[in-house]
């Protein structure tokens, strides 16, 4: 019986080395394919560090592009720093906000250009122009 045991044991390791040793199932097999996904897996994160790269580069353009905006709409020019870490106090002219009109809905008018009134300040009476005329 146990002659029958050991036999059958040398079968199955004879089995098992053969498989081991198989091209396209053993371990070279297995060295291969973890090679390929190691390769995979390497161009997988240099493709993510790239785009990661471009994102950062448009995320910072959108910054620059939004304050540039920012500045625009404002009228105003970024604010002068003095050498002590304080800035200087920029004087805007405050005026009054003017309603929207409501727009058509009609696909026959919406994306024409239409004309835009400009905005003018008033000019500002001070008390004392009128003494010095």
């Amino acid at each position: 019986m146990a002659r029958r045991d050991f036999d059958r044991v040398i079968t199955e390791l004879a089995q098992i080395r053969g498989m081991l040793e198989d091209p396209a199932t053993g371990l070279s097999a297995f060295h291969q394919d973890q090679d390929e996904m190691r390769r995979k897996v390497l161009e997988t994160v240099e493709k993510m560090l790239g785009d990661l790269g471009d994102t950062r580069a448009a995320v910072e353009a959108l910054r620059r592009e939004i304050a540039q905006a920012w500045v625009h709409t404002l009228g105003v020019p970024r604010q002068p720093v003095l050498t002590d870490g304080s800035a200087l106090p920029i004087h805007v002219d405050a005026r009054e906000p003017q309603a929207l009109e409501t727009g058509t809905d009609s696909d026959d008018s919406r994306w024409e250009e239409q004309t835009v009134q400009e905005i003018t300040p008033e000019p500002v009476d001070h008390p004392g122009d009128e003494a010095a005329v």
